[in-house]
This record gives C-alpha cells, structure tokens and sequence, in this order.
C-alpha cells in the first residue's frame, strides 16, 4: 500500500517566487544592455546638494543622470581645452 501526499508551497510563498524571478530577469536584462558601472560616492555641502535636488525636480531628471552628465560635459570640455594648446 503506497500512500501519496501532496505538498503545496506556503500561502504567499508563490507570488514572491514570482517576485524573485521578475527581480532577477530584469537584473539579467539590465546587465545585458548597459556597460559595467562603477560607484562613486562624492561628500557635498548641503547648499549645493539643496540646489541640485531642485534642479533636478524642476527638470524631471534623476540626480544620477544629472551629475553623470554634468561629469561628461566636465570631461569633454576640459579634453577640448588641453588638445587646443
């Protein structure tokens, strides 16, 4: 006489395993498109940090894009400057 059981998941439990798989093929999906990054982590005043928040809000542009655009921009002119010596 052989007896089955039936195990089920605990209540709950299949929608995170659905929240753990969307997290994770996004994770894939964002390294698979974007270049390797790099953290940098930059001590400012809190006046400057004020002014930045704003300006970002009023443009509708994250702080992040906006100080990696303002870094890029930083990098190009100066690069301009020192190949026009």
């Amino acid at each position: 006489m052989s007896k089955q059981i039936n195990i089920q998941t605990r209540p709950g439990r299949g929608k995170e395993i659905e929240a753990d798989r969307w997290v994770k093929k996004a994770q894939k999906a964002d390294t698979a498109t974007s270049e390797k990054t790099k953290r940098l982590t930059v001590d400012i005043d809190a006046d400057l940090h004020r002014r930045l928040r704003l300006h970002s809000v009023q443009n509708d542009v994250p702080i992040a894009n906006l100080v990696r655009q303002l870094i890029g921009q930083h990098l190009e002119q100066t690069s301009q400057d020192l190949n026009g010596l």
